[in-house]
Formats: C-alpha cells, sequence, structure tokens
C-alpha cells in the first residue's frame, strides 16, 4: 500500500511536467472568433482536434480569452475544435465543480459566443452564433441548433464528462 501511494505521487509529480504546445491562432481573415466575455466559465482546456479532444493546446495571455482584453479567441475556419469548460466554486460543504465538452466547426467569417451557467448543481453550456444573439427577432429553436453540447451535468471536480464524439443535443 505505501509503495502504491509513493508510485502515484511520482506520476502526479511526472504529469505536472508535461509540456503543452502553445496555441498558434490563425490570422482572422477569412477565419472565425469565439468569444467568451459573456459565459461564466472558470477555466477551459482547448483541443485543436475536435473530433477527439486530442492535441490539447495552452494559451498565451494575450490570447487566452479568459485573459485578455476582447475575451475572443481565433480559431481556424472549417476545423472541427473542442472545449472542455470548467467551473468551480466554493460552498459551505467544500468545492463544487462541473465540466462540460463543446465541440463544434467553425464557418468562415462567423463570430460565436460561449453562453453557459453554473448553479452549484447544474452546469449548461452551449455555442451559439453572434449573430442570433445580436438579433433580437431571432427564433429561439435556431439559436438552440447552434449548440453542440456533448455533456452535460452535476460532476465532481476532476471527473471527465464524456468523450468527445461530437454530439447534437438540445438543453
Amino acid at each position: 500500500m505505501k509503495l502504491a501511494k509513493q508510485l502515484l505521487s511520482i506520476v502526479v509529480l511526472l504529469g505536472g511536467c508535461v509540456v503543452v504546445p502553445l496555441y498558434a491562432p490563425p490570422d482572422s481573415t477569412g477565419n472565425s472568433v469565439i468569444n467568451f466575455s459573456d459565459s461564466t466559465v472558470t477555466s477551459f482546456y482547448f483541443h485543436e482536434n475536435g473530433s477527439n479532444c486530442t492535441d490539447t493546446r495552452r494559451l498565451s495571455e494575450a490570447h487566452d480569452p479568459l485573459r485578455n482584453r476582447t475575451g475572443d479567441l481565433v480559431l481556424s475556419a472549417n476545423k472541427r475544435v473542442a472545449f472542455t469548460l470548467l467551473w468551480g466554486r466554493f460552498t459551505p460543504t467544500g468545492i463544487a465543480g462541473c465540466s462540460i465538452i463543446l465541440s463544434f466547426e467553425p464557418q468562415p467569417n462567423n463570430r460565436y459566443q460561449v453562453v453557459g451557467s453554473f448553479d452549484g448543481q447544474m452546469c449548461r453550456a452551449g455555442i451559439v452564433n453572434a449573430e442570433h444573439l445580436a438579433n433580437p427577432n431571432a427564433d429561439r429553436g435556431s439559436v438552440m441548433e447552434m449548440k453542440q453540447v456533448i455533456s452535460t451535468g452535476a460532476l465532481l471536480v476532476g471527473q471527465r464528462a464524456s468523450t468527445c464524439e461530437p454530439v447534437r443535443k438540445s438543453m
């Protein structure tokens, strides 16, 4: 038992040494932009390969939409990407957390908005074409169709919501 704990400690320490490559955003011309400024996301992972959630990339402060001034991230058009969105908060009984994997294929010259919330028990999120949000006459159903939701639910911190298989669900 003691040996197992020592091995686990070594694995955890070595895991912290893994270098995740830096994301190099494309020029915005002909590509898409995703904005996080209206979301309540605490943190996220960005996966350049949205078909199976691989090719995880880290973002420099200038390109991280949760830390930069604009809340924007430029994405290559016509290439499926994925985000693992994370929420966390302290509660009277400890820490509550939730995660959702979103996968979508940005279209050229489109602007998208991450929308979502975490009420301490359930998280909900989607990626919506910003044109639908800006149009007060937009049909709510068409906004829902834009959401590419992989999984939703209340999860403990550290649990993975699901695989990265793109599945459409309405929320």
